[in-house]
Formats: C-alpha cells, structure tokens, sequence
C-alpha cells in the first residue's frame, strides 16, 4: 500500500513586531473562504474553528503551554482538526513561537503533521524603532539605549532561530522572506502569506496595517513619563492623544550605521540561503529623512508644545490619564 503524505501545518512563528497581527487579521477576516478550501485555524481556546466557532488569538494560550512545557491543548487542537477533515490544511500564527523552547516542543507534533515553516523578518532599524515604540518607552528606556543593548546582545539573531528549528529535524519546508516590497509577492505582506499557505489572494480580502504609526513627539514625550503605562501592552494614553502623525521615528545616523554594519551582512546570507534571487539587494537601506526625526532632534519644548496640542484636542474626553498628564504638564511648566 503506497504511503500517503501526512497533513501540512502551516507555522508562522513570528518574527515579533514584524507584521504578525496584520497577518493574523489578514487569516481572520478571509476565514470563510479558507474554511471552505479545507483550510483549519484554531480560535483562542485552541478548539476546532467552525462557522460559528470563529479563530483567533492563540498567543496567551501558546505561551501558557510554554511555561508548562504541555501542548496538550495544541496537540488536541491537531487531533480533532484531522479527525474531522484528514486532508485539512493547518494554519497556526503566532509571534511568540519564535522562542527556543518551541522546537522541542512541536517534536510530538511532526509525528502527525508536515510542518512548513513561516518566519517573516523585519529589518533592523526598523524593528528597533517598533520595539521601542511597543515595549521600550514604556519602561522609561530610551531608543539609544535600546539600540546599543541590541546591538551589543546581537539581537534580534534571525540565523539563531532558524537553526534551532532546522536542527530539531521536524520541517518539511521553510518559507523565509524580509518584509521588504523587493522580497515579497507582489510587494505585499498579506499576498506572500497566501502565496506561502498555496492560497490564492485574489479571493482574500485585504485588510489595514493593524499598527498605528505615532508622532515621533508623542513618543519621545511619553518615553519620559513611563508612570502614564500600567504595562507594556497597554496603550490607552496613546489613544487618547493620537492624531496622524506628521513626524515618524527613526535612528539616528551613527545609530543607524552602527545597526547596518552589525547586521547587514547576516541578512544578505539569509538572503543568498533562502531568496538567492535577491542576493546582494540591501536590506538595511538609508531611507528618506522627510517627516522623519530621531531623538536627537526632538527639543522639550517641541515634545511639549505637541503634547499640549493634543491634549486640548481631547478635553471633551473625561480619564483620569489626562488629568494625570495635565498635572505632569503643570509640574514641569517653566
């Protein structure tokens, strides 16, 4: 009797702040018509997605089972999904799977699956900036602190994570790609995973980058007054104040060479092992400076002059975070 292929999952494993919750909003919204091509993602709880039971978020549950070192739910989750369709495609995404417990951790699960990898790369300057923006600031840290930790700790080491999941033996392929327009289908994010998942995105739905851009002002202001966080993942000052920003961050020029010159030439091997093709195209590339500023060139008197702005645009909004800012503004008038 003549072997039959095992079933695919499909594992987007991050890299975090790298286009994972527009992917995932991307897999969420079109889940109708994957669903009917025989395609399977889990909702939040890691049940069985139906047309009433909808995925989501797996991301808290992942990293409970990672703290337990269990996949049971995830393991269950696989079981149920082939003992319904044997032939369904599984699609798992989440940015904390590039941790370096995962690997180990999925070796159960390729004894009923292919697992094909998805690891979507940002480069660095960028991600620097996004991480600050999203963790950082609301630790107090600066983005020049930030850079040269990074820096120092060689981090994010794309190749590192991507040994630790070939070296475990479990993949049937990987799917590898910057998220660059140049190294992308058609320029797009949400057509490489398509492409990635053997989706055609001419049936999708397109959705909306799924991560504000925030006033570079804004930022380098709120990254003084951490106290206005309750976490990390907390955000509610930024939307209370945000407005289209006129101004992006970026590095400044030495930190933005010193991250080029620590971190370009692993990408271009990354790019000659995975997208030969591209061989040789920057992936660290010096960008335009219009509407960008870095924090250098942001004086208190503009940071606060914004912030003031901003505020008066919401003094019909009663929280108690804007009478907490008032006062800080009002401590620190000249």
């Amino acid at each position: 009797m003549e072997k039959q292929d095992k079933p695919c999952l499909y594992l987007h494993i991050g890299h975090p702040k790298a286009g994972s919750t527009t992917i995932q909003t991307f897999l969420f919204k079109n889940w109708h018509a994957l669903r009917q091509l025989g395609y399977q993602i889990p909702s939040p709880s890691f049940a069985v997605s139906s047309s009433t039971v909808l995925p989501g978020n797996v991301l808290w549950q992942l990293e409970a089972m990672r703290e337990k070192k269990n996949i049971s739910p995830l393991f269950h989750w696989v079981e149920t999904s082939l003992g319904q369709n044997p032939n369904a495609k599984l699609i798992l995404s989440s940015e904390n799977l590039a941790h370096p417990d995962w690997p180990g951790l999925f070796q159960k699960l390729a004894k009923l699956v292919d697992i094909k990898l998805i690891y979507y790369l940002r480069r660095q300057d960028e991600l620097f900036v996004a991480a600050w923006r999203q963790w950082g600031l609301k630790q107090g840290k600066t983005l020049s602190k930030l850079v040269a930790n990074r820096i120092k700790n060689n981090r994010p080491n794309y190749q590192e994570t991507i040994d630790l999941w070939r070296k475990a033996g479990i993949l049937s392929a990987c799917h590898i790609r910057f998220i660059n327009k140049a190294f992308l289908v058609n320029g797009d994010l949400q057509d490489d995973i398509a492409s990635a998942i053997g989706f055609d995105s001419s049936l999708c739905e397109k959705v909306s980058n799924q991560n504000t851009a925030v006033d570079a002002r804004l930022l380098s202001f709120l990254s003084e007054h951490s106290d206005l966080f309750t976490s990390e993942h907390e955000d509610t000052i930024i939307q209370l104040l945000w407005a289209p920003p006129e101004y992006s961050m970026q590095l400044d020029p030495d930190q933005f060479n010193a991250v080029q010159q620590t971190f370009e030439a692993g990408n271009q091997t990354l790019l000659r092992h995975y997208h030969p093709a591209l061989a040789g195209t920057p992936v660290i590339d010096h960008q335009s400076t219009k509407n960008f500023l870095h924090e250098h060139m942001i004086s208190e008197k503009e940071k606060r002059e914004y912030v003031i702005q901003r505020l008066k645009a919401a003094e019909n909004i009663a929280h108690p975070l804007l009478l907490k800012l008032k006062k800080i503004l009002t401590q620190a008038a000249p």
